[in-house]
């Protein structure tokens, strides 16, 4: 059994995707950020770091969401959310797959937050803000999905972040990546994830501030007065990184999907 640290939403909202993509039965183990869980004893035994997701397998804990994705891909080929050693396709899967954490979202980052003085681009790996949009650009116009007609753990990870930047209007809505986005948005297991994300959301309170529609946030984003309106408005993207909060489950259900132990199958477990 699978068990996901979470918070709604947050970044751990990625893995809860890719978790569906996996169809295997998993726990939910829901942290309130308000309230600091994270930053607690017990947490920070799981992850050091005090941040969210975490995930724990069969008596192995991972942490960053890029290499819980890869490490899940690669646990459960049978979801085919990843290619194989020695296929030629994987070289540029793990390319995309690292590049959302190691040059996209620092790339937002900077500009959301600029520095007092502007690095030199010779400095960031992503060279300027516009180089990696331009290389996605490229790739997700090509086909359906990062490797053409096959989603992957990379499409799972570098879609999050698009849908993340364009929601707090931090990247410019190019029609490749709303096209990209809309084809991502279309996936039952995405859709699972969102709803479930989106009710969680709902339970702990965390009624956000102001409409998609129209919203525009400063180039030194302010986190908490920068959320859409109602936790509706987070179906379809599960990479938003506001301050959130949930509550926090003392003894986590099985998650839908694929049948458990206890009978739980698709579309009929849910939390107590």
């Amino acid at each position: 059994m699978i068990t996901l640290y979470h918070a709604a939403p947050s970044r751990s909202s990625v893995v809860h995707w890719m978790l569906e993509e996996i169809g295997e039965a998993f726990h939910l183990r829901v942290l309130d950020l308000k309230k600091g869980e994270q930053k607690s004893p017990a947490y920070r035994a799981v992850n050091p770091m005090g941040k969210v997701p975490a995930i724990e397998h069969d008596g192995v804990i991972i942490t960053e969401v890029a290499a819980i994705c890869c490490y899940l891909a690669d646990a459960f080929p049978e979801a085919g959310l990843a290619p194989a050693v020695g296929d030629k396709r994987r070289g540029p899967y793990l390319k995309w797959l690292f590049f959302a954490p190691g040059c996209l979202e620092p790339a937002i980052i900077d500009r959301a937050f600029p520095r007092a003085d502007a690095a030199p681009t010779t400095a960031l790996g992503y060279g300027s803000f516009d180089a990696p949009l331009d290389l996605i650009a490229q790739a997700v116009g090509k086909g359906r999905y990062l490797l053409d007609e096959q989603l992957s753990a990379a499409d799972v990870v570098i879609g999050s972040t698009l849908r993340w930047g364009m929601l707090f209007k931090m990247l410019p809505e190019r029609p490749e990546f709303t096209a990209y986005v809309g084809r991502l948005a279309e996936r039952p297991a995405f859709q699972r994830a969102t709803a479930k994300d989106a009710e969680l959301a709902a339970v702990a309170g965390r009624a956000p501030r102001f409409s998609r529609a129209g919203a525009r946030c400063p180039s030194r984003l302010d986190a908490r007065s920068c959320r859409p309106t109602s936790a509706s408005a987070w179906r379809g993207f599960p990479g938003a990184t506001s301050p959130a909060s949930a509550s926090d489950s003392a003894a986590p259900a099985p998650h839908r999907d694929r049948p458990s132990s206890s009978g739980c199958r698709r579309g009929t477990c849910r939390r107590p």
